[in-house]
């Protein structure tokens, strides 16, 4: 009698080959489970955060950050933003700051004006906001409205605006409220293509100041003007989605409409490759993806198929170099936020990804992984299944499907939360084969080393 073992599930996700050939431990088909120590489990659900839903479906999430320079406490701030308003939680209630908005895609960044600590968000059509925890107002002097903002050598820079789309304005150092242009203070960088691409976002990587255009992606270099340098690292096909782009420490990732990429600071490569070929996105409505990076794992909600909002997300383990998917959650926006994963969506609600939820605020979650085909290198050789082992826990029912070559038996088990040994009889035969473990009705598992029994006779 032989024996098939899988040791781990940890490969994750890999679509770039013939699942013939892939590693035992990889599926080309699966969602909504977790493999990152192994194990082959259901993801976590998620609840609401936030009990009290705000007054409209929320676009964007905000925090801001204020420490009381007497006691040295700070204050933790979430805000919330709609097409036309933007509130913040009290602790008991969603409290307007402002209202009568144009968009609600907002920006944001925590900084000091005369040594207050502020929040300030730009939406690229209202004039820029700033909120020091008590006074909501315009940001002094003559700032751009721009739509995308970034501190950088203590200077506020601010890009796309509408009426210049390949501009990147620049503050006066330590005063996001000078705007006055001179040699050594505000100013301008003019970065034009001639592609057809616009600015659409500026943000703080490795000490540069890195802009991104629609279709390109440059660096200023240099601590001041005099000596600022721009350098083109990056130019692709696709247009690049701004509310993608995050940074970890030692790269930037974004999402172009033809995948993941990531930038080291001097070039930018593709993330997955060819790995996530079957993911499908949308590209008319890849600028609406969004992306988070929350305890060593990069977030990507965006639309799926002909989805026209952000139905999927795909979770990269920075560690590992793996990827899952995960189905059945809508995202507007992400945010970590007093260590948790926070996402809203139309509904009006703060969510966040909860370990102790079995559901997606109510909802099933479709969870599942295959395996891919096995010939165990020996395809003229016929293998007939006598018993697949597993060890699982969980809690509702798991379907075990195995199939030898065209023909599959189903079988159903019972899981208890502190787990078993599970021996399925299969009496199966064929020259390949491959399993499946599936929840059923929104059941949670997890499941380790499954092994199974074979005798092989060559042909």
């Amino acid at each position: 009698m032989s024996t098939f073992k899988i040791k781990n599930f940890a490969g994750g996700l890999n679509q770039s080959a013939d699942d013939s050939v892939l590693a035992v431990n990889q599926s080309r088909d699966a969602q909504n489970v977790d493999v990152s120590r192994g194990a082959l489990k259901t993801i976590s659900g998620y609840s609401k955060y936030i009990s009290s839903v705000v007054p409209a479906g929320i676009t964007r999430l905000m925090k801001f950050f204020k420490t009381d320079t007497t006691t040295g406490v700070t204050t933790s701030y979430l805000l919330a933003a709609t097409a036309t308003a933007i509130y913040y939680w009290t602790g008991s209630a969603w409290s307007a700051l402002g209202t009568g908005f144009t968009s609600g895609d907002w920006d944001y960044l925590n900084y000091q004006i005369n040594e207050t600590d502020v929040v300030i968000m730009g939406n690229g059509v209202d004039v820029m906001k700033k909120w020091d925890g008590t006074m909501f107002s315009n940001l002094g002097g003559t700032p751009p409205v721009a739509k995308s903002i970034a501190i950088h050598s203590e200077r506020l820079f601010a890009t796309g605006v509408k009426a210049y789309p390949n501009t990147v304005y620049r503050s006066d150092d330590y005063n996001p409220e000078n705007w006055t242009i001179s040699e050594d203070e505000a100013g301008a960088t003019y970065l034009p293509t001639w592609d057809g691409g616009v600015c659409i976002g500026v943000s703080n990587i490795f000490s540069d100041l890195v802009i991104f255009k629609t279709n390109n992606i440059f660096r200023i270099v240099g601590t001041y003007p005099a000596v600022y340098e721009t350098k083109q690292v990056y130019s692709s096909v696709g247009t690049i989605a701004e509310k993608t782009i995050v940074s970890s420490n030692d790269r930037a990732f974004f999402l172009s409409k033809d995948g993941l990429y990531y930038y080291n600071g001097v070039s930018a490569y593709t993330l997955l490759g060819d790995k996530a070929q079957d993911i499908i996105i949308n590209p008319s409505y890849a600028k609406n993806a969004v992306s988070v990076i929350h305890k060593s794992k990069l977030y990507c909600a965006f639309p799926e198929g002909d989805s026209t909002i952000n139905n999927a997300i795909i979770v990269y383990d920075l560690l590992n170099s793996t990827f899952m998917i995960w189905r059945g959650i809508t995202v507007n926006d992400f945010m970590e936020y007093n260590d948790e994963l926070l996402f809203t969506n139309s509904t009006g609600y703060v969510y966040h990804i909860d370990q102790n939820a079995a559901s997606f605020d109510g909802a099933s979650i479709s969870a599942y992984w295959e395996t891919p085909w096995q010939d165990l290198d020996a395809l003229r050789t016929t293998k007939t299944a006598d018993t697949l082992y597993f060890n699982a826990k969980g809690n509702g029912m798991l379907r075990v499907d195995t199939t030898f070559d065209n023909k599959t038996k189903t079988k159903n088990v019972t899981l208890t939360p502190n787990g078993r040994l599970y021996a399925l009889s299969m009496n199966l035969e064929g020259r390949r084969f491959k399993l499946k473990f599936s929840n059923i009705s929104g059941s949670r598992f997890e499941i380790t080393q499954p092994e199974l029994t074979y005798e092989a006779d060559e042909d």
